[in-house]
């Protein structure tokens, strides 16, 4: 960098750029609170529909104070991997784990920490909810995860009861 930058980044700060993320942050600012609602409605409403279809579906964290636009099931016995892959297959994206950890093949390092232990972190799923999603959007997804579930053998049990913070 230049000794304008005191040599430690060279250029000129991009002032539009920096100026529009601060436009962006307002707007967003401004909608934060109803995009979160939403968001947590329509979790809210994909955790009761999941558990009242397939019987000892568990919601990880369901205890929790948990962000608004992210659900983390369990469906036991079903692996994970598969059930991404025909949900993938069907135009459905949702994950294990984290973007941030996505590219990596051991199970969620947080379910793990949670005490999950590694075969009940491969049978999770993670659902996002953005502010496009709708109702329709909730049930097709239910919808296809208790087909693809059927699919993959899924036999409900009796709910776990473990509840881990």
């Amino acid at each position: 960098g230049g000794t304008q930058e005191y040599s430690l980044r060279a250029g000129t700060e991009n002032v539009p750029g920096i100026h529009g993320f601060g436009v962006a942050a307002a707007s967003r600012q401004e909608s934060l609170a109803r995009v979160s609602k939403h968001c947590e409605l329509l979790r809210n409403q994909f955790e009761h529909e999941i558990t009242l279809r397939l019987p000892g579906v568990e919601v990880v964290g369901s205890n929790s104070s948990r962000i608004g636009t992210i659900s983390n099931i369990r469906i036991p016995g079903i692996d994970g991997q598969a059930m991404i892959a025909q949900l993938d297959a069907r135009g459905v994206r949702i994950s294990q784990g984290s973007a941030c950890t996505n590219m990596r093949p051991e199970p969620s390092h947080v379910l793990r920490a949670m005490g999950y232990s590694e075969l009940e972190a491969y049978e999770c799923l993670r659902v996002s909810f953005a502010e496009d999603n709708q109702y329709q959007d909730v049930r097709r997804v239910v919808e296809d995860i208790c087909g693809i579930a059927t699919q993959l053998g899924y036999k409900p049990t009796e709910p776990t009861g473990k509840e881990v913070a």
